[in-house]
This record gives C-alpha cells, sequence and structure tokens, in this order.
C-alpha cells in the first residue's frame, strides 16, 4: 500500500506580522508576502517564484531582519513544494537561528516543523521526530494551535510511514479536534484525508472512502486544491481496489492535473506510479514500465530515499512480471544500494559549502577591517606631523637640560642593566625548567587520557550489547550518559533458562574511582548467576554483596565502597508474565494505564554495611502493556531549569506517566530532549542511566 498521507505546510499570515509605520519598502515586502501565500495556496508556482525574489531583492535595501525570517521560511516552504528537499532544510535551519536571535518563539517553532519535513524526505524520521517535539513545546509557549496542528500531523506522518497506522489516527485525530475547535476549515479537510488513508492501509475501505468523500466537499469548500489532489488520489486506490479501473484513472488524472500545476514532483511521482500500477491491473505492461521510466527519473531529482526506494521496488515488480528478471534484479540492487547513501553523502556536501562560506566571510571581515585600520593609521599620521611641527621648536629648547639629566642618570641605568642581564639569565633558566615541566605534564595527561580511552572501552565490554537487548525485549530503550568518559553507573543482563535477569547499578562515584568499582560490581552479578545458578534476586544480591565487601576487604585501609542498584527476573509462560525484584536503595517503577505501582528497594547498599540484613524479593504478576522503568539518581539529581534547581524523582514519574502512551523509542527521545533542556549550559552532576520496557 503506497504512503498518501498529506504533511500539513503552513503559511505565516500577513496580518500575523509586524507593522513597520512609514516604511514604504517594508509594506512592499508584506504585499509581495501576501501574493506569494496565495499564490502557493493556488499552485502558481511561477508565480511564486517571482514574487518571493522581487521581496528578496528589496530587502536587500530595507534590510528588515524580520522579513528575512520570514522570506526564509517562505524559500523553506517553496522548495519543499519543488521537492528540493536539501536545500529547503538548510533555509529551514537557517530560519531558525534567525528566531532564536530575533526571539521569535513561534516562528523558530515553525522553522522546527520545516526541517523535521525536510529531513524526514531524506530518510532520518527519528531526527524528525525530535525537531517536531521541539516545534510543539513552542508552539506550545507562544498559544499558537495553528503550529501544533502541524507539528502532530507530522508526527503522526511518521507513524503512518513506519506502519504504524492506530498510533498515526490518535495523532491526526488530536489535530483534527484542534483544528475543528479553531475552526481551521483547509487543516480540517488535510486531516479527513490523512485519517482516512490511514483506515485504508488497515484494509478498512468502507470506512476510508467515507472519510476521503468528507475531505473533496471540504477541501472544495474551502479552496484547498492541493488537499483535493491527494483525495483524488486516494479515491484511485479505493476504485483500484474494487476493480472499477476507469474510475480509477479518472481520479488519478484529477490528481496529476493539480500536482503538474503545483509543480509537485514528490506527488507526481506517486500519481505515475499508481497510474503504472493501474495499466499492470490492465495488463498493459509496455506502457506500466514507460511511466515507470518517467517516475524512476523524476524521483531522483528529488533526492528522498524513501520516494526513491518506493518507486525503484514498484518498478521491479513490473519487469518481474513481464519476465524481464535481469532488469528487476538489477533494480533492486538500485533499490538496496539508494537505503544508505543519498543522505550521508548529501549532508557532508552541505557541510563543506557551509565551511567554505565560513572561511569566505571571516577572510572578507578580515580585509574589511585591515582597510579601516589602514585608512586611521594615516589620518592619525597627517595629524601627528602638524602637532609635531608646532612641539619641534620647544622640543629644541628642552633638549640641552635633558641632555644634563642624562649624564645624571646614565650611571644608574648602566648599574640596572648589569642587574637586569644577570635577572634575564635567571628567568630564560626558569623559562626552560617550565618548559621542560609543562612537557612533561602533556605526556602525562596523553598517557592518562589513553588509559581513561582504554578503560572506557573495557567498560563498554561489560555492558549488554543494544542488540542483545533489543532481541530479548523489542519494545525497550537504555538511556545511558556517563558524566565522565568512564562511569560508575552501568546496567546488565543475563538468563538461566527461562529466567531474564535484569538491571541498573549505580556504583560509588563516577569517571574513574566508579568505573573501577562497576567492574567488581558486575563480575559479581556474573559470578552469582553463573557459578551459582541464582535467580531469585534478593539472593544474588546477598551473594553480590558477600563477593564485592570481600573483594575491599582486601586493602589495608577500610573501603566502604558498594553499589545501589534495582534487579529483576522476568519470566514468560505464554501470556502470563511475571516479575520477581530486589533492590539496594533503588525502586523499580511499573507503569499501567498511566498508575504508578512501585516495588519497594531494601534501604542498604550492596557491599560494605553496617546491620546489612538479607535482600527482600518481591513477586508481581505483570499484565501485557506494563511498562517497566528502572533507573538510577543520575537524573533526578541534575540541576537547572529556570531557578539551578534540582529535576527530582517526582518531576521525572510525571513526565514518565504523561508519555507512557508513545513508543518506547519515542518516550527515549522525549527523556532526553527533557533532561539536555533542564540541564541547559549547566555541567551534568552524575551518571544517568535509566532503562524502559514495554511488556
Amino acid at each position: 500500500m503506497k504512503c498518501r498521507f498529506l504533511p500539513l505546510i503552513f503559511l505565516l499570515l500577513l496580518s500575523q506580522g509586524r507593522v513597520f509605520a512609514g516604511t514604504s519598502d517594508t509594506a512592499e515586502i508584506g504585499a509581495l508576502v501576501k501574493l506569494f501565500d496565495d499564490s502557493i495556496n493556488a499552485g502558481r508556482m511561477g508565480q511564486c517564484e517571482k514574487f518571493l525574489k522581487l521581496a528578496e531583492d528589496i530587502n536587500r535595501t530595507a534590510k528588515s531582519e524580520y522579513y528575512n525570517l520570514v522570506l526564509h521560511l517562505r524559500s523553506s516552504l517553496f522548495s519543499y513544494r519543488q521537492g528540493n528537499f536539501q536545500l529547503a532544510y538548510e533555509l529551514a535551519e537557517q530560519a531558525k537561528a534567525l528566531a532564536e536571535a530575533q526571539h521569535e518563539v513561534r516562528f523558530e517553532g515553525e522553522a522546527f516543523n520545516y526541517m523535521g519535513m525536510n529531513i524526514a524526505r531524506l530518510g532520518n524520521s527519528s531526527q524528525a521526530l525530535g525537531y517536531y517535539q521541539k516545534a510543539i513545546d513552542l508552539f506550545e509557549r507562544s498559544l499558537y494551535d495553528k503550529g501544533r496542528i502541524n507539528a502532530l500531523t507530522n508526527i503522526a506522518g511518521i507513524y503512518f510511514d513506519e506502519g504504524d497506522f492506530v498510533l498515526a489516527i490518535s495523532y491526526f485525530q488530536k489535530a483534527l479536534d484542534i483544528a475543528k475547535q479553531v475552526h481551521d476549515e483547509k487543516q480540517i479537510g488535510n486531516l479527513l484525508n490523512n485519517i482516512g488513508s490511514a483506515y485504508q492501509n488497515q484494509g478498512k475501505e468502507k470506512e476510508a472512502k467515507n472519510y476521503y468523500l468528507q475531505a473533496v466537499q471540504q477541501n472544495i469548500q474551502s479552496g484547498n486544491d492541493h488537499a483535493l489532489a491527494y483525495n483524488y488520489l486516494n479515491l484511485s486506490y479505493i476504485e483500484m481496489g474494487d476493480n472499477n479501473l476507469q474510475n480509477a484513472t479518472d481520479y488519478n488524472e484529477k490528481a496529476m492535473n493539480i500536482f503538474r500545476r503545483f509543480t509537485d514532483r514528490y506527488s507526481i511521482v506517486g500519481c505515475l506510479c499508481q497510474r503504472a500500477d493501474i495499466l499492470m491491473q490492465k495488463k498493459q505492461f509496455p506502457q506500466a514500465i514507460s511511466i515507470f521510466k518517467e517516475a524512476i527519473t523524476l524521483s531522483e531529482s528529488t533526492h528522498s530515499p524513501l520516494l526513491i526506494e518506493r518507486t525503484l521496488k514498484s518498478a521491479a515488480a513490473a519487469y518481474e512480471e513481464t519476465g524481464d528478471y535481469k532488469m528487476a534484479s538489477s533494480l533492486l540492487n538500485r533499490f538496496i544500494d539508494t537505503k544508505d547513501s543519498i543522505v550521508n553523502e548529501e549532508i557532508r556536501n552541505e557541510v563543506t559549502k557551509k565551511q567554505m562560506r565560513f572561511e569566505f566571510d571571516k577572510k572578507h571581515l578580515s580585509d574589511s577591517l585591515n582597510r579601516i585600520t589602514s585608512e586611521n593609521n594615516l589620518k592619525q599620521e597627517i595629524a601627528s606631523r602638524e602637532h609635531e611641527s608646532r612641539l619641534q621648536k620647544f622640543l629644541l629648547l628642552l633638549s640641552l637640560g635633558i641632555l644634563a639629566l642624562i649624564a645624571v642618570f646614565a650611571f644608574f641605568i648602566y648599574r640596572s642593566n648589569q642587574q637586569s642581564k644577570k635577572a634575564g639569565v635567571i628567568i630564560r633558566q626558569q623559562k626552560e625548567m617550565a618548559e621542560q615541566q609543562r612537557t612533561a605534564i602533556e605526556t602525562k595527561n596523553k598517557e592518562i587520557l589513553d588509559s581513561i580511552g582504554y578503560a572506557k572501552r573495557l567498560q563498554e565490554a561489560i555492558l549488554p550489547r543494544d542488540s542483545m537487548v533489543k532481541k530479548i525485549f523489542p519494545d525497550s530503550f537504555v538511556f545511558y550518559r556517563p558524566k565522565d568518559i568512564v562511569a560508575g553507573d552501568f546496567y546488565w543482563m543475563d538468563a538461566i533458562d527461562d529466567t531474564i535477569l535484569f538491571a541498573v547499578a549505580d556504583c560509588t562515584g563516577h569517571g574513574v574511582p566508579g568505573a573501577m568499582v562497576s567492574v567488581v560490581c558486575s563480575n559479581a552479578l556474573d559470578r552469582a548467576v553463573k557459578e551459582f545458578k541464582l535467580e531469585d534476586p534478593g539472593k544474588i544480591l546477598d551473594k553480590v554483596s558477600g563477593f564485592v565487601s570481600g573483594t575491599f576487604s582486601k586493602s589495608e585501609s577500610e573501603v566502604m565502597d558498594g553499589m545501589d542498584i534495582a534487579l529483576c527476573a522476568f519470566k514468560r509462560d505464554g501470556n502470563n508474565f511475571s516479575l520477581a525484584f530486589s533492590g539496594a536503595n533503588n525502586p523499580v517503577w511499573i507503569i499501567r494505564r498511566k498508575e504508578l505501582i512501585e516495588l519497594e528497594a531494601n534501604k542498604q547498599p550492596v557491599g560494605k554495611f553496617e546491620n546489612l540484613k538479607p535482600f527482600t524479593t518481591h513477586h508481581f504478576e505483570l499484565k501485557q502493556g506494563d511498562l517497566l522503568f528502572l533507573f538510577t539518581d543520575g537524573y533526578a539529581d541534575q540541576f537547572g531549569g529556570p531557578k539551578g534547581k534540582k529535576f527530582k524523582y517526582r518531576q521525572l514519574l510525571n513526565r514518565i506517566v504523561a508519555i507512557s502512551g508513545e513508543s518506547m523509542e519515542w518516550q527515549k527521545n522525549a527523556l532526553v530532549n527533557i533532561f539536555d533542556e533542564w540541564k541547559g549550559e549547566l555541567e551534568q552532576v552524575d551518571d544517568v542511566c535509566l532503562i524502559g520496557i514495554r511488556i
């Protein structure tokens, strides 16, 4: 099934712009922006380009920072509509910087939204989600409902592309509810179409067609031609499914006419592929292959890996139907090669171009400063000569007196010079010694850093591989961020028969000392499980505590190092899930339908401790959909926010509960962004380790 959701693109309305009283240039730019908006909505792309270039030319004289920002956003939109996604991304990125400098919160949100739309077209959906989330936060701060609608719709589009149509519909519906509240007729039409497309991809053709027909009426009434074209394209697929090929062809032709008017290459490719599919269904294979050739050429001009991959795959299937297996194989190989090549190469090229522009601007600025300095020096020299002429006579009279004074001071100067020579010798010797010490320190620092780097590789070796975690718990995430190069926090995983053991631990200290303790504690866990075949979490921690105390008791001085830990044992029997848990100071959180269930830990560490008691094992029956969270104190103890205070566990719990309905990967991205925004420019105070698992 083809992807046919419609990404929402919002325009900056002139009525929400700034007023520049008495400034004819800016008033003219504002009028041209309004003409651009009207033209792009009507699909008059040639006029759009003309109005945009004219506005940019005028603003070179007017030098309006506000309209410079507005025009960057318009240029990004225009390039997106033309299928030039890399250029559109760069323009949106520049607009973001301009918006930040001007403290334009809403426009900064729009720039992030555009960046997400374009990077998604270039194949990086995870980065796009991050941009959309930032856009939503900024729109909420600026109370901009239209922006929230767009960002929510584009998030839904990511899940749509990934095949999670249930989640996509939920986000489309959230956006539709807001659109109805603010009476945004055009966006209502877009969203009705998108919900219908998600239902169609679930095989619910009747519900899909109902939404498409509602969207057609809505988009005709609001004059939203671009969205109307998507309605026709989707109805064409419905008719194909019912084998009404003439109706399918008619709808496809209507959609194609609109997309060609908008010169929307991305959507034209979709129309071409669908038309070829109709011809394939009619057994008109030569005509279908001819259209696929046109679609491949046009898709490659967009530089969108996702579009190129889909087109190559569809064309390969067509050649296979005709028995041309050689051509089909060639297209499939190109399909595979396309997956990783285009985005990385173009991004590298753009980075190089930006660096070249930076170096050019830096040199240009340097040349200008040198020229100004030379001119100032010349003026000062002329003034100095005039002043010198006036003073020359006066200085001549003073010179005789000065000569007499020189004779008096000559002796003192000579003696001072001799003392200075002796001091110079001492200073040179001191400099040589300092240079030797500096070289020795640099050598020692390099040796230390090399050692720490090697320690990092050793510590990484004790951590479970990402592939192992995903294999055991497919819907999970690990947020692991050491404060320094190496960490005292670590996570651990092992298995005995059908029991999966996993833990998150916080060892005493961080950096190199913490890392050394973490290796001891990790090895102790391995021994307790592999040598003693223990699988009860409480008994494992009892055994580990003995190992850790025994290891550090070998020191002549008393060592109180150990760890806080949350240790779980998970079993699955058909559709039944059981959890055994034991913890040292660190609990485990279970989120069930946005309600917290906390399994408490013993208030004691693993290791040497006065009045150490046996660790308690809690048993709990899990249900499908439950979420488990294991964590150390690094996240909650981070200082930041507007008042530089700790984040705290209560706020962490509230944030986790609020996003618990999202996918685990989405939750990870959200929690990382929340942490980074809270920390801001402050230093990270401790290692951070947080694991989330959906049962």
